[in-house]
């Protein structure tokens, strides 16, 4: 009988060493990043409409992620915050879940709240290339004020999808490409698509500058497809 239980211990550890060989569900390292933009949104008739500025910060702990946002337009602001716990599965995997709050305020006029949960997932084959995925559910409701006392209500309930594409060829350089059905401070109903690219370059160990520009269309797999905005935006970036 003490034979037979040590040997159930034994496997009991080797299972273990093994499992813990496969996933990895926490790594201390802190990765902070605190990013600072200023942007021109240029509406469907490619007249500059908005300017707006906007800053961010994050948290990266490999299997966890989390960041929070604000950003300032002259007529209305936004706020978002976003959690994600994804597990590494053999080194180069991480899949998990996450979730997505988001605010958009126009005083006197309308107050909109999203709420993402979903999937997540990313693949870094090599050091220099990782491409990532989530599919979510999407809750989406609006007030939108008559007057001081009185509002209508509108509720939504949806799904969003998004993918991300990031590349170093160098050290200092990085390219990032997204193709999704929302962005940071947008949140539409599924599928109004959204096209970003990104350019960063880092100065210093510290400090990195950058430029992106962001393309949505409405009903873009469709006859009807539209046009809606297009956003260009320049930053600066500092991660510890």
């Amino acid at each position: 009988m003490r034979r037979t239980r040590l040997f159930t211990i034994a496997l009991l550890f080797l299972a273990e060493a093994a499992f813990s060989q496969i996933v990895n569900f926490f790594t201390p390292e802190m990765h902070w990043t605190l990013k600072n933009g200023i942007s021109l949104e240029n509406g469907g008739d490619f007249e500059p409409a908005t300017e707006s500025v906007d800053l961010s910060g994050s948290l990266d702990l490999t299997e966890l992620y989390f960041s929070t946002g604000f950003k300032l337009m002259q007529e209305s602001s936004d706020f978002t915050t976003e959690s994600i716990f994804w597990p590494t599965f053999f080194s180069c995997l991480n899949m998990g879940i996450g979730t997505i709050f988001h605010i958009n305020y126009m005083p006197d006029n309308f107050i909109e709240t999203d709420f993402l949960f979903g999937f997540f997932a990313k693949y870094t084959p090599v050091k220099c290339f990782s491409v990532s995925a989530n599919m979510m559910y999407l809750r989406k409701t609006a007030r939108i004020f008559i007057t001081d006392s009185e509002f209508v209500k509108i509720s939504n309930d949806n799904m969003a999808l998004a993918l991300h594409l990031l590349f170093l060829p160098t050290e200092k350089f990085n390219i990032a490409f997204d193709f999704s059905s929302y962005s940071y401070y947008r949140y539409m109903l599924f599928f109004a698509p959204d096209f970003r690219l990104e350019l960063s370059y880092k100065l210093s160990r510290l400090f990195a500058i950058g430029s992106e520009v962001e393309v949505q269309y409405i009903d873009m797999f469709t006859l009807s497809a539209n046009f809606n905005s297009a956003n260009f935006r320049c930053f600066v970036k500092m991660e510890f």
